[in-house]
């Protein structure tokens, strides 16, 4: 059932209306879901996680509250569903959030992001690196889609950042949003068990994609909602396109009971794993037992291959990256392969030392890869090659080898 579909279902009912609607299914604390339901119920109870797969929705407790408290007003009902849900996570040990959303002051929530949305696109200029990295700022956690965002934390992050900060707009625009959320949710609460790392928790999330394969295939239902009225659709369009798509961010990946950690692994890519994903660190930050033996390592400390001799180990998990190193010399030209299994689509792109100058050297074919690549010019180059398992995981072998015969279709390498 869709969004509108409840909405209607509710408002079509024979009671029309309800004092609070609870939900137990992850991700449902969105700002787009509390503005669709806004004229249907008088408050909603809802998670900005994924929730844990064992009930702590703790319905025994606020409704043994409820029958001893018959006339208690509507908020103090709502306030106490959640925090017997928090109750019973923590005596389950399992790490939750749940908030209450006033309804009555989702409109103005709702004018207040999309006011904050179009003053970004106004005066985001030449910065929307800055709101790029303002998203990659805001916590996540392996419990969160890294495709919502934390409204309290993403404004607070915008006005953090060195040149947006300096706008008199966005910083006004950004007091009013946390203004207006406060006012829209009057409690909020999280529990965090042991290893997951406590990060802020505002109450809601809102939809923010980051690459614009994303996001086109929600568009049509996403404009669909009641929530278009507010034009945040038009600023996540200008954010996806402005930034080239996105990068997914990575961090360390603490997995298999804390006993072994991935460097540069994405969110998704922990998840897989069953991991506690820490955004942006090293498995020493993270703290994480294991580390330094995984096949997944990033650009700066890369797997040392050498010419004519194969190399391989295995990605654990769809979309994570590992990074190689070979040295070069040349005028030459070099074939490079890459196989995985059957079914599997594993891609190669190749960069200088820096991890980030493109040498125009790569393999995104689907399937295996087989390319050739090679400069003219005396000199040689020090490659950092990443190895991306795009779809499915596990084994790859790498080879590069020498060719003797320049084909007119070889890639360029910049020899630096």
């Amino acid at each position: 059932m869709t969004l509108p579909e409840t909405r209607e279902a509710i408002a079509t009912s024979d009671i029309g209306h309800v004092d609070v609607l609870t939900w137990h299914a992850c991700l449902m604390s969105m700002a787009e879901v509390a503005y669709e339901l806004r004229t249907v119920c008088d408050y909603m109870t809802s998670c900005q996680f994924t929730m844990p797969m064992e009930n702590i929705l703790a319905a025994d407790l606020w409704l043994g509250w409820l029958k001893d408290n018959q006339s208690a007003a509507t908020d103090a009902y709502a306030h106490k569903v959640v925090e017997s849900v928090i109750t019973r996570a923590q005596f389950k040990q399992k790490t939750t959030h749940y908030a209450m959303i006033k309804m009555s002051e989702m409109q103005n929530l709702g004018a207040a992001i999309g006011n904050f949305g179009n003053i970004l696109v106004q005066e985001g200029g030449a910065n929307w690196g800055e709101v790029l990295n303002a998203w990659n700022s805001t916590h996540s956690t392996n419990l969160d889609n890294p495709k919502y965002v934390d409204i309290r934390e993403f404004t607070n992050q915008i006005q953090a950042q060195p040149n947006l900060a300096n706008s008199n707009l966005i910083n006004q625009n950004a007091v009013a949003v946390r203004n207006a959320l406060n006012a829209a949710v009057p409690f909020t609460d999280t529990y965090f068990q042991t290893p997951d790392q406590p990060v802020p928790r505002g109450g809601l999330n809102v939809y923010m994609p980051w690459q614009l394969d994303q996001f086109l295939p929600d568009s049509v239902s996403y404009s669909s909602l009641q929530w278009r009225a507010t034009n945040w659709h038009a600023f996540i369009s200008t954010f996806v396109r402005n930034n080239g798509g996105g990068q997914d961010p990575v961090g360390a990946c603490c997995y298999n009971n804390n006993t072994e950690c991935a460097e540069g692994a994405t969110q998704a890519a922990c998840q897989a794993l069953a991991g506690v994903w820490h955004q942006g660190q090293t498995c020493a930050q993270a703290g994480c037992v294991g580390g330094g033996g995984e096949c997944v390592v990033p650009c700066t400390n890369p797997h040392p291959i050498a010419l004519n001799t194969p190399f391989g180990c295995a990605i654990p998990a769809e979309g994570q990256v590992t990074w190689l190193s070979l040295h070069l010399t040349f005028p030459a030209v070099y074939r490079f392969q890459l196989s995985s299994a059957p079914g599997n689509d594993f891609d190669f792109r190749s960069f200088a030392t820096d991890c980030n100058t493109d040498v125009n050297c790569f393999g995104e074919a689907v399937g295996d890869e087989d390319v050739t690549c090679g400069g003219e010019d005396p000199g040689s180059i020090d490659l950092r090659i990443g190895i991306l398992a795009f779809t499915g995981s596990g084994n790859f072998t790498f080879l590069v080898t020498q060719v003797s015969v320049t084909d007119e279709d070889t890639h360029e390498i910049a020899v630096k």
